[in-house]
């Protein structure tokens, strides 16, 4: 299993969704800064929790 940990804000409220066999599955967006050149770059996470 690969772990990763992202800091940042949460760009909208959490989704919760059940798959049809009725596990849970929660969707979040994460919005993290990145300094390049000295310009800041916004990347985006779409982590899906199982």
């Amino acid at each position: 299993m690969n772990f990763i940990q992202v800091a940042g804000h949460l760009g909208a409220d959490p989704e919760v969704r059940y798959t049809s066999s009725g596990k849970k599955v929660t969707v979040l967006r994460v919005a993290a800064k990145s300094r390049k050149a000295s310009k800041d770059h916004t990347i985006w996470w779409r982590i899906t929790i199982w």
